[in-house]
């Protein structure tokens, strides 16, 4: 696929509400109750769903660079979100894993979003939410797929590509730009 110099005015309408859904979603989270950054929220959801991971696993998954995935994990660390713990097939290495402090503050904010979410789409019928979903799921797999998208310059790069991580016999699930699982 070539891409075009400017961009389609379609393209660039779409571009504007991804910008505006983007700042929109992280505001739904800080005004909430449980205020947890996008970053901790997503690695939060990821070790929620699959246990603990290896530190460089979290990265590769999450398109992000090793020292920034330990810049994220220090900060939850500290604040009781994850903990280290010997991997079990590997004693020398350690997993990152969800605390239970850390699953309390993650189900309350992903319930705070969710509340939000579903007040914003009361009106839309279930075939337009369900088209909505269909669509978003898309664009992530396009945007996943194409080495050349990036965001923010880097976060897709090409460097981390999407693809079901192992570690320690454990594959970890895929996540979505929201931060939930893929799919659910």
């Amino acid at each position: 696929m070539q891409l075009l110099e400017r961009p389609a005015a379609s393209s660039l309408a779409v571009a504007e509400e991804l910008a505006a859904l983007l700042r929109l979603a992280e505001r739904s989270v800080s005004v909430e109750a449980v205020a947890i950054e996008r970053g901790a929220y997503v690695l939060l959801s990821l070790l929620s769903h699959s246990g603990p991971l290896r530190t460089g696993a979290v990265a590769s998954h999450l398109h992000l660079s090793p020292s920034t995935v330990s810049r994220q994990v220090g900060s939850l660390e500290r604040a009781g979100f994850v903990q280290r713990v010997p991997d079990p097939v590997d004693g020398r290495a350690f997993d990152l894993q969800i605390t239970e402090h850390g699953r309390l503050a993650f189900a309350q904010a992903r319930q705070a979003r969710m509340h939000r979410l579903h007040a914003a789409l009361g009106s839309w019928s279930e075939v337009e939410v369900a088209e909505l979903a269909a669509a978003l799921r898309r664009l992530n797999r396009e945007l996943a797929r194409d080495p050349a998208a990036t965001v923010g310059g880097s976060a897709l790069s090409g460097q981390h590509r999407p693809a079901d991580v192992r570690t320690s016999g454990r594959t970890a699930p895929r996540i979505d730009q929201s931060g939930d699982l893929d799919g659910t």
